[in-house]
C-alpha cells in the first residue's frame, strides 16, 4: 500500500525545509541567554485600564514572566504561590500574562484567584508565540536584570516551585556588575 506519491514526498521534504530556510519555526522557543522579546500589553487592572506593561520597563530587576489562562487548573494553582513567592522577594517582578480569548474570563479568574497580582492581557497571542507558549500551561521564564532569558518552565506546577524559587534567588544575588546592558 502506498501512502504518499513521490511528487508528495518532495513537498512534505521542502515543507520541513522552510523553517530552516526562513529561520522561522512553528512554536520556536527563544534561546535563553538572549534578549528576552519585547512587547507592549495592556494591564488588566480593570475593565477600562489603559496600563501599558513591558518587560524592558523592569531593566535592572529580575522578573518572572508567568504565561497563564483561566481554563487551565495548574495556573489556578500555582497563581497564590507567585503571589506568596513575590512577598518573600520584594525584589522580584512578577507579571502574569493571559492568553485568553475573553478579556472578561481572565478579569474574572484574576478576582477570584490573586487580584493583587500585576496582569498583562494578550489578546492577539503575538506576546505568547514570540516566547514560543504552546500548549502545555502555565509557562514561566526567568528574566534576568540585564534583560536576558535565563530559566524557562513549560507545564510547571506547584512541585516546581522549589527549583522556579532557587532560580530566581539565583539572579536576584547577581552583583550589578554581571548585568551587561
Amino acid at each position: 500500500m502506498k501512502l504518499f506519491s513521490p511528487s508528495s514526498m518532495v513537498l512534505l521534504g521542502l515543507m520541513s525545509l522552510t523553517p530552516a530556510l526562513t529561520g522561522v519555526a512553528w512554536g520556536a522557543k527563544p534561546h535563553l541567554g538572549r534578549l528576552a522579546p519585547d512587547f507592549s500589553l495592556v494591564g488588566l487592572k480593570g475593565y477600562n485600564s489603559e496600563e501599558k506593561i513591558s518587560p524592558s520597563s523592569f531593566r535592572g530587576k529580575v522578573v518572572l514572566l508567568d504565561f497563564w489562562a483561566s481554563w487551565c487548573l495548574p495556573c489556578r494553582r500555582l497563581m497564590p504561590l507567585l503571589v506568596d513567592m513575590k512577598d518573600r522577594h520584594p525584589d522580584l517582578e512578577v507579571l502574569a500574562v493571559s492568553i485568553d480569548s475573553d478579556r472578561n474570563k481572565a478579569l474574572s479568574f484574576l478576582r477570584d484567584v490573586v487580584p493583587e497580582l500585576k496582569s498583562a492581557y494578550d489578546v492577539k497571542q503575538k506576546t505568547a508565540d514570540a516566547y514560543g507558549v504552546n500548549e502545555l500551561m502555565p509557562v514561566c521564564f526567568l528574566i534576568d536584570k540585564a534583560g536576558r532569558l535565563r530559566f524557562r518552565h513549560d507545564g510547571y506546577t506547584a512541585q516546581d516551585m522549589e527549583a522556579v524559587e532557587r532560580e530566581a534567588n539565583l539572579l536576584l544575588a547577581e552583583p550589578a556588575a554581571a548585568v551587561h546592558k
